[in-house]
């Protein structure tokens, strides 16, 4: 092995060994709780773990692609039904998007660190570390994006047959894996558009790969495509959803105006502002990632004849253009197939500036702005963002909560948990997962505040958890009908209710007075 061959492989070990390293870390700092999207997939994960179901467009939760549910079932088989199942098949998925950044960059301008500094700007930005310990299927945009640009670009650069086909394969996962992802096909097709232009040698092998990726693609879509054909009101549901505030708006045109500028503006000065997404507020660039970003856009611009230019600016407008055209902009879920692109344009910048100013103390300081960059994505994600109060609500902490308290019961007892009406309450999916198929038949919800639920007689004994102070209710009622009721109170968050857990002894009657009714 030469020496220039050492040296790239000691550079791929070290940032793989650093990504997995950083991916180990966020598991362990993983927010307490499971999201109600989170609980659903895994709830999904479970039917089809247990040969129940293979469905190849899951219809509840208003419709979705099934590929990330899928991909759960592995961790979730081997680790049991653990709260970071699904957020351990996303963080495989947000490392692997790094690695194909890394390669398209490669790929897109071969015989530069393009593609090794892309990797490293992936890797160290808060959006793509956020949704790559989310349990929900958004990162497998990104990691499709990358995949189809790298295999895509390879085969324009060689000529490989198998590098078309996994071009093809990449773009027919994407397209089963996240709704956004439907606008992508744009991308490769604007790119094989500029390349043809270009490079008018190769036209005729380039139409035949061009033809290769997509007869792969549309054949790993077929499955789904079919699906969408026979019910064609679930290729239209989720998006009518999401655009019915902007498309099907009275002005879709200032609609589209707005969110344009809150989608740019997002990059640059205020976030998305959902909690599960975002340290909400957070521009998605700091000002180190942004001067790299607006430079390297710049140099690209430069070159707008270039067809590498033409790719990463389509991939760029194409990947915010879901944030654009539905509501609740700037979002960065709906526009994360756009992160690759991104890291791109900040390696072209970094290696723009790093050959225009020659000097040691220019390079140095280089150094220095990247590292102080990646020191404040380390404490905005693990510090600032992970021990937030807000994300004990926005991650459905008390759910989990609820479900762990009722885990204590005697096997088979009864299992009640009060109010929950309230807010968001409709969906109990991790009060579902959490406690299992069999527990979970014994469990029902009530609103305390209304009216209170006691059991006649406990065979085997109830178990209560009640949100405290939301239900001074239906403690009394209990002592009132089971003086031997057991009781203890679990901890809580800064700002979050208290756990009540009550115990009813198994085999008594309850002792309720019916007051007469008076006139």
């Amino acid at each position: 092995m030469t020496n220039s061959y050492r040296q790239r492989f000691s550079y791929v070990v070290g940032v793989l060994l650093i990504a997995a390293c950083l991916r180990l870390w966020h598991l362990a700092q993983t927010p307490p709780g499971l999201y109600l999207d989170e609980a659903f997939h895994l709830l999904r994960a479970q039917e089809i773990a247990r040969g129940e179901t293979f469905p190849v467009f899951i219809t509840g939760n208003n419709g979705y692609e099934p590929l990330f549910v899928y991909l759960s079932v592995i961790p979730l088989t081997i680790l049991g039904p653990v709260a970071w199942a699904g957020r351990l098949a996303a963080a495989w998925a947000g490392l692997l998007s790094v690695a194909l950044t890394w390669r398209a960059g490669s790929e897109l301008f071969p015989k530069r660190p393009t593609g090794i500094l892309a990797g490293l700007m992936l890797a160290t930005l808060f959006w793509n570390l956020d949704f790559s310990r989310f349990g929900s299927q958004p990162i497998l945009a990104a990691t499709a994006a990358a995949g189809t640009m790298a295999a895509l670009w390879r085969g324009a650069r060689t000529g490989s047959p198998w590098a078309y086909s996994l071009a093809g394969l990449s773009l027919g996962l994407g397209l089963d894996a996240y709704l956004g992802f439907r606008l992508f096909p744009l991308v490769p097709l604007a790119s094989g558009l500029a390349l043809l232009v270009a490079r008018r040698e190769k036209r005729p092998a380039l139409l035949v790969g061009g033809l290769l990726a997509g007869g792969v693609a549309l054949l790993v879509f077929a499955p789904l495509g079919l699906f969408f054909i026979q019910n064609p009101q679930w290729f239209f549901n989720r998006f009518n959803q999401t655009t019915e505030a902007t498309l099907g708006g009275v002005s879709p045109g200032a609609a589209l105006v707005a969110n344009t500028l809150k989608t740019i503006g997002g990059l640059f000065v205020e976030g998305d502002s959902n909690w599960r997404h975002n340290l909400a507020g957070r521009p998605a660039l700091d000002a180190v990632q942004a001067l790299f970003f607006l430079v390297g856009a710049g140099v690209c611009l430069r070159r707008w004849r270039s067809p590498e230019t033409w790719a990463i600016h389509t991939w760029l407008i194409v990947g915010l253009l879901p944030s654009v055209i539905t509501f609740q902009s700037p979002h960065f879920g709906r526009a994360i197939m756009a992160t690759p692109a991104i890291a791109l344009l900040m390696a072209i910048g970094i290696t723009a500036i790093w050959e225009r100013v020659k000097s040691r103390a220019a390079h140095r300081v280089m150094v220095a702005a990247i590292t102080l960059s990646v020191m404040l994505t380390t404490r905005d994600f693990w510090g600032r963002w992970a021990h937030d109060p807000h994300l004990f609500e926005f991650f459905e902490v008390q759910q989990e909560w609820i479900a762990r308290a009722l885990q204590t019961a005697p096997p088979g007892s009864a299992l009640y948990a009060t109010p929950m009406h309230i807010g968001y309450y409709h969906d109990l999916w991790p009060i579902e997962y959490f406690l299992g198929r069999e527990a979970y038949q014994r469990f029902g919800s009530f609103n305390g505040q209304a009216c209170s639920v006691v059991p006649s007689q406990t065979t085997v004994g109830a178990t209560y958890a009640i949100i405290v102070p939301d239900d001074s209710t239906t403690p009394a009622a209990l002592q009132a009908a089971y003086p031997d009721v057991t009781h203890t109170t679990l901890r809580s968050l800064a700002g979050a209710p208290y756990l009540d857990v009550y115990q009813l002894p198994p085999g008594q009657t309850a002792r309720v007075r019916v007051a007469p009714r008076s006139g």
